[in-house]
């Protein structure tokens, strides 16, 4: 196995130590065949253990992991058909997902509808003072009308079709809180020189669907 520029030198300074270490005993008189013998195998013992150190320190990742080797790479990959099942399953649980979401936003909008179907129960009094927080705020301002609210066409029992051509009598198409809203409009606001333009104002896929009522003074 070849060992990487820093393996190699720092053998090589391992091997320098080792010699330094048998010339220093050589020199000695006491023991010599002793000396030679165990210098030996402390150079052998040495050179070993800093090739180990080496082919270790090769082995580890960036981060300090130990490195996979091919087999161990290859044992990993999963095969094409796992990988194709595994996007399925990824798919599948998207689509389900969306379903959820649908019919969630589906049952809030249901229930939104059966409510405004139904009277407010607010008195003319607690329209009026909501109304004033509403014209007062957009009047500091500087508007001259204001979106009071906004509806689905199912509200009106010809799916908004009278108020999106404008014809005469649109009014009485409304239902539940939009026609409440509307004769407290006339009622109440239209006397103080208010007007209230209702118009669809959404065209989503091409066709008429919520319906905006705008209270205007200027």
């Amino acid at each position: 196995m070849r060992l990487s520029v820093v393996a190699r030198r720092q053998a090589a300074q391992v091997r320098n130590l080792a010699m330094q270490v048998v010339r220093n005993s050589q020199a000695s008189e006491i023991h010599e065949q002793e000396s030679a013998g165990l210098q030996k195998s402390l150079v052998e013992k040495l050179l070993d253990e800093a090739i180990r150190l080496a082919l270790r320190r090769d082995r580890r990742g960036p981060n300090g992991d130990e490195a996979m080797t091919a087999t161990e790479d290859l044992s990993t990959v999963p095969s094409a058909k796992a990988l194709m099942e595994k996007i399925a399953l990824a798919e599948a649980d998207k689509a389900s997902e969306e379903m959820r979401r649908r019919a969630s936003e589906e049952a809030e909008k249901r229930a939104l509808i059966e409510r405004l179907t139904k009277p407010s129960g607010l008195s003319d009094e607690e329209v009026m003072k909501k109304a004033a927080v509403i014209i007062e705020r957009a009047a500091k301002n500087g508007l001259t009308e204001v979106q009071v609210y906004r509806f689905p066409n199912t509200l009106c029992t010809d799916r908004g079709r009278a108020i999106n051509q404008q014809e005469p009598g649109w009014e009485t198409t409304l239902t539940g809180v939009p026609n409440e809203i509307y004769q407290f409009w006339d009622r109440r606001l239209r006397p103080l020189g208010y007007r209230l333009r209702v118009q669809i104002i959404d065209f989503s896929g091409g066709v008429p669907g919520d319906v905006g009522m705008t209270l205007k003074w200027g």
